[in-house]
Formats: structure tokens, C-alpha cells, sequence
């Protein structure tokens, strides 16, 4: 297991077989779990950066409300 930041939102990543991590992103007291096909653990990062990402744009879109 290994811990990561990204936007000061932490999350760890576990190799669970030979092509899959799982990814558990902890932000605004929630917990998120997801699964990553990848043999590669940079990829597996990488992935987590974006479902950061999209988490971070989702929570600003419902706090300005709709256009």
C-alpha cells in the first residue's frame, strides 16, 4: 500500500492482482473506492489524479448551482 497527495487530497493505492490496483481517495470525510486495470503503478496514480480532479469540478459545479 502506498499513500499519495494530490490537491492536498490524499489517497492510497494497493496492488490487488498482477493488472489491478485499488484506489481509495478520502476527501471531505468521505471515502471512495475504485478499481484500476493497469500493470503499471504510475498509471494507477495517474488515474487516481483524474478522478480527483473530476471529484474537485463536480463539488465547485454544486456549489455554484446551475447556469
Amino acid at each position: 500500500m502506498t499513500t499519495f497527495t494530490h490537491r492536498d487530497v490524499p489517497f492510497t493505492l494497493k496492488r490487488r492482482h498482477d493488472d489491478r490496483f485499488e484506489i481509495t481517495i478520502e476527501m471531505d470525510g468521505e471515502v471512495a473506492n475504485h478499481t484500476a486495470r493497469t500493470r503499471l503503478p504510475e498509471l494507477a496514480r495517474r488515474r487516481a489524479e483524474m478522478l480527483i480532479n473530476r471529484r474537485i469540478k463536480r463539488k465547485l459545479k454544486e456549489k455554484i448551482g446551475p447556469a
